[in-house]
């Protein structure tokens, strides 16, 4: 079997698509696949502008490889419109989809095809919720008079990067962004690195 391996990540600062895809070669070499090109994609789950997803499927197209892996459905596909739609032009050229953490769906057979319709509706399903639930969080903090924006990622980054303003003499907030990436904290916007500090000092 000759594949496609794809991975997505929303993004490089939160998450690393290596792991997808050391996945995706562990399987693979127990399978036996041939893994003809891998493509790899920065981008939410709801994001339209798919371009690595497009080179994965034009190889499909031009006979490359015969089948498209991925990690999980939630991985490819934004909606359940989109992961059908997506395996309908897979079959067209003689091409399966294969997500491993889902199971080997095959996709050519009507019962195969059931099954994955489900478990796309599932993941749809999910995401919503999560989608909802962020909803209603915002909401909560809101109504209480507590900042309801999108909450950043700084995390350990926030403690360091006071300590650096702090020092003496301070750092500018530039500097502070380099200094986090430089110790493998992340690659943070200044802005925000001035914004959460403020709130973290009271000031």
């Amino acid at each position: 079997m000759r594949v496609v391996a794809y991975a997505r990540v929303s993004t490089l600062l939160q998450e690393h698509p290596a792991a997808q895809l050391a996945q995706l070669r562990t399987v693979g070499a127990a399978r036996g696949w041939e893994i003809v090109a891998e493509e790899i994609e920065t981008a939410s789950g709801a994001d339209k502008k798919r371009p690595r997803l497009a080179a994965a499927m034009s190889k499909i197209r031009a006979g490359e490889g015969n089948a498209l892996a991925a990690t999980s459905l939630d991985r490819i596909g934004r909606s359940t419109l989109h992961l059908l739609s997506l395996v309908d032009d897979l079959r067209a050229f003689g091409a399966e989809l294969i997500c491993v953490n889902d199971g080997q769906l095959d996709t050519t057979t009507a019962g195969g095809r059931v099954v994955f319709t489900i478990r796309a509706a599932f993941a749809e399903f999910e995401r919503e919720l999560s989608r909802q639930r962020a909803r209603e969080y915002a909401a909560v903090r809101k109504a209480a008079g507590l900042p309801h924006g999108r909450r950043d990622t700084l995390g350990p980054a926030l403690a360091v990067a006071v300590k650096l303003r702090q020092a003496a003499p301070p750092l500018s907030w530039r500097a502070i962004a380099a200094q986090l990436a430089k110790r493998g904290l992340g690659d943070h916007d200044h802005a925000t690195i001035a914004r959460r500090v403020r709130q973290a000092v009271g000031r």
